[in-house]
């Protein structure tokens, strides 16, 4: 499993490098944002959790839900469900974190990833 994580950081931060695929990332980190604002409400009010777990169902459980019951259905195993959500969870997690380290070096470089994808195209 950490090799998997590793290889997607690498991949995630490659994309932060080059704001390739900007709105999926954008809408991962919206909803980590959603759920660690309802995560922070629960120092206010109980119901921050309940808004929280249900954020949490709906954002990382029920969007790899039919990808992890195709892989049940294709493999007749029901242990392969939660090692499914396992992985893609690690997946999206890495990717994402992987994505903001990567935006973050381009800011503070904001000339080298530019001029290294443009000696790369033209390369070609």
């Amino acid at each position: 499993m950490r090799k998997v994580a590793r290889q997607f950081y690498n991949y995630g931060t490659g994309r932060g490098h080059t704001q390739i695929e900007a709105q999926d990332f954008a809408y991962n980190l919206r909803n980590l944002g959603l759920i660690l604002f309802a995560l922070a409400i629960c120092l206010v009010t109980p119901l921050g959790l309940a808004f929280a777990a249900a954020l949490g169902l709906y954002f990382y459980v029920w969007a790899f839900h039919s990808k992890a019951a195709r892989i049940v259905r294709r493999t007749r195993r029901w242990s392969a469900y939660p090692l499914t959500m396992l992985v893609m969870w690690v997946v999206m997690a890495s990717n994402l974190a992987g994505y903001v380290v990567g935006s973050w070096q381009r800011i503070r470089h904001r000339g080298r990833y530019r001029s290294v994808m443009d000696s790369y195209m033209s390369a070609t």
